[in-house]
């Protein structure tokens, strides 16, 4: 059964393929701006990176963890689970919890 299975995927990404092939091969040939042009070379050049920075984030703010724990400054009984992350100290909190203020008012 396993055999069966292996040609079903085989012929879905052969599918895939074919039905893609044609819109990638368009795209190569996309007139661009001279701006344009520019940021898709520099990418290239620059490779892409596997996770974007925000630049809206700064030292005072919140982070985002990659995993859910209870925030460390509701009781228990609440269960108030978070990604958020102080970056100060690195204790989990809510929105509940957390504090907001100004770039001005953080320095």
């Amino acid at each position: 059964m396993s055999h069966k299975q292996n040609k079903r995927r085989l012929f879905l990404e052969q599918l895939g393929k074919a039905l893609v092939t044609p819109l990638i091969e368009r795209r190569k040939h996309v007139l661009r701006t001279e701006p344009s042009a520019a940021v898709v070379k520099a990418i290239h050049s620059a490779g892409a990176p596997d996770q974007p920075e925000y630049p809206s984030t700064t030292a005072t703010s919140p982070a985002r963890a990659s995993e859910r724990k209870r925030c460390q400054f509701c009781p228990q009984k609440k269960d108030c689970k978070t990604h958020t992350v102080c970056c100060r100290c690195k204790k989990y909190i809510c929105k509940g919890c957390a504090l907001l203020y100004c770039p001005t008012c953080a320095n």
